[in-house]
């Protein structure tokens, strides 16, 4: 039985504590459920001992489903409230899930003190904790955000960046819901101190373009500095054509800049934008700029009049065929939960017009998957029409 290296799949490690005997209970899988096992190199950090520098292999899990071991086996000393890391520095490339317990444990330790746990293994806490959120396979939900709390005193950028797609699963699991404000709230506490940092006193250690994920969750949680922020340099790109920066590393936060600097527009400020649309050269960049950034807008009318002005039947400023119209608005659809219901009304508004499209009933049947019940029956009127 070969390594986890010589294989394309990659393990899940779980380790699973039991609290009553002082075992512990390692079990693995492959992430894309093949029926493969590994010798996995396992090292740990814990509680009593948080020592993240030694990266040397303490055993190897041998290549069985599941593997259980006295504590006292490995030279392990655990309270029932300690926590324990394994995969110091994520020296081995798998992936590694705990029990409640000493998630919770893990919890209490980086509100207390974080530092205690290196960088990369705080990132590597929440990269693993992704793929649970996603597919909702966390026992208690609470735990996440336990995990969450003491980020407002995180300043590692790659821990960040590992974070984001978490908080951005959440909200999107939220949005709608009562609760989404209680969220956005929590998020913009979480990531103040560092949007401050970052972008408003620049005083950490990281470049613009690196903190471009920050950018993007301060903006969708309503953060106002990071709302001002991006309005002001979205603003002077359109308006005065004034270039967000000369220095390269920024080009990659264009696009981020320019989304979450429309989405509050007023509607002078919206009309001036479609203006500037309508008179641009189709072929620059600057160009494909408005075009991208119009549709992450948050009002409803103004989304509806720019797909109008874009699309439309009776546009004089129809640009995109009608394949390429059809194309457009699954994109637009896919991209923001807040634009689904502008986009179900445009097609009502334009039906003849899009089914036009020889991918018309692919296209819409992708959109279709997202129609909640309450709303088919009058979808399916439109379409018997």
């Amino acid at each position: 039985m070969l390594s986890w290296t010589h294989s394309e799949w990659l393990p899940i490690l779980v380790v699973k504590r039991n609290y009553e005997n002082n075992t512990i209970t390692f079990s693995q899988r492959s992430v894309h459920s093949k029926d493969e096992l590994w010798w996995i190199p396992l090292n740990f950090a814990t509680e009593q001992s948080p020592n993240f520098e030694d990266t040397q292999v303490d055993i190897f899990m041998p290549p069985q489903a599941q593997y259980s071991v006295p504590l006292g086996d490995l030279n392990i000393h655990l309270s029932g409230r300690d926590w324990i890391i394994v995969n110091k520095q994520q020296t081995g490339f798998y992936l590694v899930h705990y029990d409640t317990d000493n998630l919770m444990a893990i919890a209490r330790q980086l509100q207390a003190n974080h530092s205690v746990i290196h960088p990369v293994n705080r990132a590597g806490l929440f990269r693993d904790l992704k793929p649970l959120i996603e597919h909702n396979e966390i026992e208690q939900v609470d735990v996440v955000f336990e995990m969450l709390k003491y980020l407002e005193l995180e300043e590692d950028i790659l821990t960040w960046n590992e974070v984001a797609d978490s908080i951005d699963c959440l909200s999107q699991n939220l949005f709608g819901t009562s609760s989404q404000k209680h969220f956005n709230e929590f998020v913009r506490r979480l990531v103040t101190p560092i949007f401050r940092r970052v972008y408003v006193d620049q005083t950490a250690n990281i470049s613009l373009d690196r903190g471009n994920r920050i950018l993007h969750m301060a903006c969708l949680a309503d953060l106002p500095e990071c709302l001002e922020y991006t309005r002001h340099l979205a603003k002077e790109y359109i308006i005065n054509k004034i270039n967000l920066t000369t220095d390269s590393e920024y080009y990659g936060t264009y696009d981020t800049v320019l989304c979450m600097g429309v989405r509050y527009l007023s509607d002078r400020d919206f009309h001036r934008v479609i203006d500037v649309l309508k008179a641009a050269d189709r072929g620059s960049e600057y160009y494909d700029d408005m075009i991208y950034a119009l549709r992450c807008t948050q009002s409803h009318r103004h989304l509806l009049h720019y797909l109008e002005v874009l699309l439309g039947e009776s546009s004089s400023h129809m640009i995109l065929s009608e394949p390429e119209a059809m194309m457009y608005i699954l994109y637009v659809f896919k991209s923001s939960l807040s634009t689904r219901p502008v986009i179900w009304q445009y097609i009502d508004r334009n039906y003849r017009l899009v089914c036009r499209s020889p991918n018309f009933v692919e296209d819409f049947n992708q959109i279709a998957e997202f129609v909640p019940r309450h709303q088919r029956p009058h979808v399916s009127r439109n379409i018997r029409s």
